[in-house]
């Protein structure tokens, strides 16, 4: 559990990627994008190159791998994000790109650490009190699309959801949830 909860920090740094987007605009943060990617890279990198390193770059990337998952490819969740996050804030409105992100942000972060201590309701991988805490975390993003959070953040957890019952690393939440919730929320712009 003490490993999710780092892991999630790394979640919840991304928030970060938002906030500069509302004060500094788009060019800002696809450079914050930019230096958040090349870090994910290097530390796959070092983990890999370890032997060829010295010590000290061995305990930095210990430190690095001590926020992933043990049995998860090193710090490909962060890049994932930091990929789908940049790509969503290049294609689409900064309000759209903000509430996409912040869903998965904080959506993601409450529906693993409640999932992880009070889901007994499984579905695949996941579980129902999981996706709730998912959609819950997903109404932050209420200050950048107003009422849309509601539906935004439904289809959001139920994207979670759904992902559960797969494995295949390219329908990764942290790719798609980001992009696809970004298509929905633009998809009910231009509808209504």
């Amino acid at each position: 559990m003490k490993r999710e909860i780092r892991r999630q920090l790394v979640h919840l740094s991304g928030f970060i990627f938002i906030l500069l987007a509302q004060w500094a605009g788009k060019t800002v943060v696809l450079w914050y994008w930019i230096i958040a990617l090349f870090l994910a890279v290097y530390a796959g990198y070092l983990k890999w190159q370890v032997s060829l390193l010295p010590r000290w770059e061995k305990k930095i990337r210990d430190f690095i791998l001590s926020f992933e998952r043990e049995t998860q490819k090193p710090l490909l969740g962060a890049f994932l994000f930091f990929f789908s996050s940049g790509l969503t804030f290049l294609l689409f409105p900064v309000p759209i790109a903000s509430a996409s992100c912040t869903i998965l942000v904080f959506g993601d972060a409450l529906a693993c650490l409640f999932g992880k201590k009070f889901g007994f309701h499984r579905i695949g991988r996941k579980s129902l009190e999981g996706a709730a805490a998912f959609f819950f975390g997903g109404l932050l993003s209420y200050p950048f699309i107003g009422l849309l959070a509601i539906p935004a953040s439904f289809f959001a957890s139920v994207l979670e959801l759904l992902q559960g019952f797969t494995s295949n690393p390219w329908l990764d939440d942290n790719l798609l949830i980001p992009l696809l919730t970004a298509i929905f929320i633009y998809g009910i712009l231009n509808l209504f």
